[in-house]
């Protein structure tokens, strides 16, 4: 998912960082979660912090280091990986294929 040029052109957000803050969005199954952001793979505008609405059950909270990818679709759904050994491997996949994901259709 992360390696795919096609996922990541319909991205409007692909960054890593940690957790600062987990707090449910009222009357939703939606979590917003804020990181402090270490490394920005994609995004209108880079940021020292990021505050994104997931959905789900998380698998992290408050401390953990994630990476988190946000569709521009509001009926889209974010994607995330928790921790080193999960994050490590996509570090290389996702900049191969960001340079191809620019050219990516989105609906």
């Amino acid at each position: 998912m992360f390696g795919d040029s096609g996922y990541l052109g319909c991205a409007r957000l692909v960054v890593e960082g940690e957790v600062t803050r987990v707090a449910p969005v009222s009357g939703g199954a939606e979590v917003w979660v804020t990181l402090r952001v270490t490394h920005t793979y994609k995004a209108d505008r880079p940021a020292k912090e990021a505050v994104v609405a997931l959905t789900g059950p998380l698998g992290f909270g408050v401390g953990d280091h994630v990476l988190v990818a946000v569709p521009r679709r509001a009926d889209g759904t974010g994607a995330w990986l928790v921790g080193e050994r999960a994050i490590a491997p996509q570090r290389d996949r996702i900049a191969r294929a960001l340079p191809a994901s620019r050219a990516a259709a989105c609906g």
